[in-house]
C-alpha cells in the first residue's frame, strides 16, 4: 500500500481499490500463512507496467519500492527478509540496473538478515547479486560491505570458488573488527 499511494490516491484508498479488482477477478488473491499477496495476470502486469511508464511515474515507483524493501530489511527479521525475497531482489535488480545507485544496493544487500537469506535459502542468486553489487559500490569500509564480502565469501566457497575466498572473508573480518561488529 505503501509503495502504491500515489496522487491521487492515498494510501488507505489502495485496498479498497484492490478488492474492486478482486472482486471482478482481476487481480487473484494467495494466502499465504498470516498474509495475503495478490498476484496478477502476465498480460494484465504488462499493460498496467506500460501505462506507468507512459504516466512518467515508473522511476518514482521503482524508488519507493526499494525504499520498502530495504524497510523489510532493516526490521533484520529474517523470516519477513526471507519470504518478500523475490521484492528485495526485484529491488536490487532495480538499482543495480539504474547505474550509480550501487551504493543503495550495497545498503539493501549488506546486512546479517540478507546473509541469511542469501546463504539459507538462495546461494545462486546471492552469488550473482552480491558480485554486482560488489561491482558496483564504494569501497569504503562500512559494515554494509563487511557483510556482502562475508556473504559472498561463503558462497563462493559452497559452490567450490575457493581462490578469493580468503581475501573476502579477511576484509570482512577486518571491517566488523574495526567497526566493533561482533557477528561480522
Amino acid at each position: 500500500e505503501s509503495v502504491c499511494a500515489l496522487d491521487p490516491l492515498e494510501e488507505r484508498e489502495i485496498l479498497d481499490l484492490i478488492t474492486e479488482l478482486v472482486d471482478k477477478s482481476l487481480v487473484l488473491p494467495v494466502r499465504g500463512g498470516s498474509h495475503v499477496r495478490y498476484r496478477i495476470l502476465r498480460t494484465l502486469r504488462q499493460y498496467a507496467w506500460a501505462k506507468l511508464c507512459e504516466s512518467g511515474e515508473a522511476a518514482n515507483m521503482r524508488d519507493r519500492h526499494a525504499q520498502w524493501c530495504s524497510g523489510v530489511v532493516r526490521t533484520g527479521d529474517f523470516s519477513a527478509a526471507r519470504q518478500e525475497y523475490p521484492e528485495v531482489r526485484a529491488a536490487l535488480e532495480y538499482l543495480l540496473d539504474a547505474g550509480g545507485r550501487g551504493q543503495e544496493a550495497l545498503d539493501l544487500a549488506g546486512s546479517e538478515v540478507m546473509y541469511q537469506v542469501f546463504y539459507d535459502s538462495y546461494p545462486g542468486d546471492g552469488e550473482r547479486l552480491l558480485a554486482a553489487v560488489l561491482g558496483q559500490a564504494s569501497q569504503s569500509r562500512t559494515v554494509s560491505l563487511g557483510w556482502v564480502l562475508c556473504a559472498l565469501g561463503r558462497l563462493h566457497q559452497v559452490h567450490g570458488r575457493d581462490d578469493d575466498v580468503g581475501d573476502l572473508l579477511d576484509r570482512a573480518l577486518a571491517i566488523g573488527r574495526a567497526a566493533g561488529d561482533e557477528l561480522l
